[in-house]
């Protein structure tokens, strides 16, 4: 078993507003989590913590119910990675080390969102309060009541109600088993779905509004040695059938729906070290301080794959089937990241070895089924060696391309392309489109792994009303004679309009305009003329993945100002930190700003066009508070760029005025979270920031003030 990665030697950092970490413990996860926890956390009894949390004004109106521990577990984590020690957080979650292991590993690559490292802060364990720390306490307490942000209570993951509703059999719409559109649900968790059914990824309620939508494929997460026994680690393979009889069950509701359920695999997947001490002819060359991968040229190895796809399709025969990620994401083979491969490997090449292994799966899979559908993802692929791959694919293997990669970017004259997870430039790249003719060629069914209602570029809405971006894009693929659409990634899975708007589009000829109508009804006109303001507004966004992953994007306005340069380097989606260097990457500082202030003016024109409807609908409603949460965190990600800037120039008074606007728009981003849940909320990052998180907020914008002042 793998274990924990050591501490770091960098200081952690504590808010300064705060007289000790253990009490931005007890502000950050009072009314969120069960006292009994936070207690836990740092060895007290609930008495302490009552009494602190009471002298910081803190109250818990509603029920303290265990969805951030269950669903919202990887915000507690994040929220506390500065505060508590490796123990303390284990005892904040109640859950063991192996368990924490697992998250920080398995979870959608946590541990890279947090930064590869962990901070020092001490043990954690409580301490009695000074007097100068009730004095400290009662400031803070002061400075709650007195904001717009005093009655704020958490109403995290009430959504789920309206997806856990019965839907009456003469009610259920079932939608056509052509080619497929597949999506990940709004709210799974991403790690080991299966194990807790309890959890339902996919309600009826949320299959029923899919089917709605056109979406015939939902998909999750498999890891073959958690499905079925591994023949070569048995021991890493505990409670699969208890996986295989969920998997089942959960075919069996979808299939009421016309939908299917497919795998994301990303194998083989590595294993702990000490296996490869009694079987060194089976290691690869890929791997990290606890893991090493399995050589795929090697018999046993390929055996595995083949046999492991076989019995699971075998055992869950109403399976869709699955798609591969075979370049990255985790260590898989010696071809999986760009290192030196093994010597069996080096001599067989890229191609041979990443064709490979789509091949066996595929193998595997159709030796136990004769409907199910393998969808190889060049996601990663060098195009040196791609067609070469593609050549080599089974026939019946769908090639899949991310649709926007290679497309070239330019802003202020900065050049740059596009990786993926792009909404603002509008796909198919060239290079999409020649592997798609190289796949035809092959006789090869084409896939596009594209991003309709969000994507990095902002996460925390369900959905961005840019229609005509998302209607341009399905031209383009029905031009480029693409059938299958996997419509997004574990982001951008909330049934929502702009699915509705890319369904209509690739099953029919109607302009835009028309389905907007369909939609919106008489509101269409005005909905259509704020829409060409977002969308030339997002057009200025500028792309580049550094932007999207390490900029305060996601967090927006509950990202804190450092009052001075941290040392710290921004993480993926994880904590942005003062790392404005990275964030910008490639763009000049006065580029980078420029161009956020231009997506932000022009997303508020097209905000102010959405108001001028006086008697909306609820789909108006909506779509008018995710524009406005949207334009809080582009405001505020613009706000945090000047802020840095004049930080670095020493400018006091542009720092206030700054402070200011930040405040606002906290305020806006509050009101959104208030009317609606759903902001702030994404499946694998769970919630970016909690109400706590809108009211400490406060507190380091008042503390920046009393520094600059």
């Amino acid at each position: 078993m793998a274990e924990l990665s050591p501490v770091s030697d960098k200081k952690a950092l504590i808010p300064s507003y705060f007289p000790s970490a253990q009490y931005a413990v007890i502000f950050k996860n009072f009314g969120i989590l069960p006292v009994e926890r936070i207690a836990a956390a740092l060895q007290t009894d609930k008495e302490n913590i009552l009494r602190a949390a009471e002298a910081m004004g803190l109250s818990a109106k509603r029920e303290i119910d265990t969805r951030f521990l269950t669903r919202g577990f990887l915000t507690i984590i994040r929220n506390n990675w500065h505060l508590l020690d490796y123990d303390g957080l284990c005892r904040l979650l109640d859950i063991s080390k192996e368990k924490l292991t697992f998250i920080l590993k398995e979870d959608d690559f946590f541990w890279v969102k947090m930064g590869y490292m962990k901070p020092d802060t001490g043990t954690s364990c409580w301490q009695d309060p000074t007097q100068d720390d009730w004095n400290a306490l009662a400031k803070i307490k002061e400075m709650i009541a007195s904001s717009p942000l005093a009655d704020l209570e958490e109403n995290a993951y009430d959504f789920l109600a309206d997806f856990h509703r019965e839907i009456p059999a003469d009610e259920i719409v079932t939608v056509n088993d052509g080619n497929l559109r597949l999506i990940y649900s709004y709210f799974a968790l991403y790690g080991d779905p299966l194990l807790t059914p309890e959890l339902d990824p996919y309600p009826d309620a949320l299959l029923q509004e899919y089917a709605k939508l056109g979406v015939n494929g939902i998909w999750m997460q498999g890891i073959l040695y958690q499905l079925v026994e591994h023949s070569l680690c048995p021991e890493m393979s505990s409670d699969c059938e208890k996986r295989i009889d969920s998997l089942r069950k959960l075919c069996r509701r979808a299939a009421k729906f016309g939908i299917r359920v497919y795998f994301y695999f990303n194998e083989p997947r590595s294993l702990p070290k000490a296996f490869f001490k009694q079987h060194p002819h089976l290691a690869g060359k890929n791997g990290d301080e606890s893991y090493t991968t399995l050589c795929t040229s090697t018999p046993e190895v390929q055996a595995y794959l083949e046999n492991a796809t076989f019995k699971l399709f075998s055992k869950v025969p109403e399976l869709g089937g699955y798609f591969t990620i075979t370049r990255s994401e985790n260590p898989t083979t010696c071809y999986s990241h760009d290192v030196k491969p093994c010597e069996r490997c080096s001599k067989r090449g890229a191609a041979v070895i990443i064709s490979e292994v789509n091949n066996l799966l595929y193998r595997g899979m159709r030796r136990a089924s004769d409907t199910a559908r393998a969808f190889a993802w060049t996601w990663g692929w060098n195009p040196s060696w791609a067609n070469d791959a593609i050549a080599a694919l089974d026939p019946g293997i769908t090639l899949m391309n991310t649709s926007e990669t290679a497309i070239p970017t330019c802003f202020g004259g900065i050049r740059g392309e596009v990786i993926d997870y792009s909404i603002s430039q509008v796909g198919p790249g060239e290079l999409a489109k020649s592997l798609w003719k190289k796949a035809l060629e092959s006789n090869h069914a084409c896939a596009a792994k594209v991003q309709i209602n969000n994507s990095w570029e902002l996460s925390p809405v369900p959905y961005l009303p840019v229609f005509s971006l998302v209607y341009e894009h399905m031209q383009n693929l029905k031009s480029a004679g693409v059938e299958h659409l996997m419509l997004s990634w574990t982001l951008g899975g909330s049934p929502a309009p702009n699915l509705y708007i890319a369904d209509r589009a690739m099953q029919s000829n109607a302009p835009l305009s028309d389905i907007v109508r369909e939609y919106y009804g008489e509101f269409a006109q005005t909905i259509l003329d704020a829409d060409k303001k977002f969308c030339d507004a997002f057009r200025e966004f500028p792309f580049d993945m550094y932007v999207l992953y390490f900029a305060p994007l996601q967090i927006g306005a509950a990202a804190p100002f450092y009052k001075e340069a941290t040392g710290y380097e921004a993480s993926m989606t994880g904590f942005p930190y003062d790392d404005l260097t990275k964030w910008r990457r490639a763009y000049p500082e006065e580029i980078f700003e420029e161009q956020f202030a231009r997506l932000s003016k022009g997303w508020k024109e097209g905000l102010d066009t959405l108001d001028t409807i006086e008697f909306a609908t609820d789909k108006v409603r909506e779509l008018r508070l995710f524009a406005r949460a949207a334009l809080s965190h582009f405001a505020s990600t613009y706000n945090h760029i000047r802020f840095l800037r004049a930080r670095e120039r020493g400018d006091k008074d542009e720092i206030l005025a700054i402070l200011a606007e930040e405040e606002q728009a906290l305020f806006n981003l509050a009101e959104a979270r208030r009317q609606d849940c759903r902001v702030g909320f994404e499946a694998a990052n769970h919630y970016f920031y909690t109400v706590r998180d809108l009211q400490e907020k406060l507190l380091n914008l008042n503390d920046c003030r009393n520094y600059f002042a």
